[in-house]
């Protein structure tokens, strides 16, 4: 994974945490990881492992491409 897709999943999370209206405490405290793990996603620093990811897309009510983007075939 290149830096660039590692922004876009960056600015996607920001755009649904965004649309959700919450705040990165409340996310963190819904699926269980320190607010300090949100703001790493948020600033492309790391990424979600697949099981936050998916407590994720459940709490911001999304789906996984929403976030990492649909792929190229």
């Amino acid at each position: 994974m290149n830096k660039n897709e590692w922004e876009q999943i960056a600015e996607n999370l920001k755009n649904e945490l965004k649309q959700s209206e919450k705040t990165q405490e409340e996310i963190a405290n819904l699926i269980g990881i320190d607010r300090t793990n949100i703001s790493f996603y948020l600033n492309g620093q790391t990424l979600p492992s697949l099981v936050t990811l998916k407590k994720l897309c459940f709490v911001l009510n999304c789906t996984y491409e929403d976030i990492l983007g649909k792929p190229e075939l």
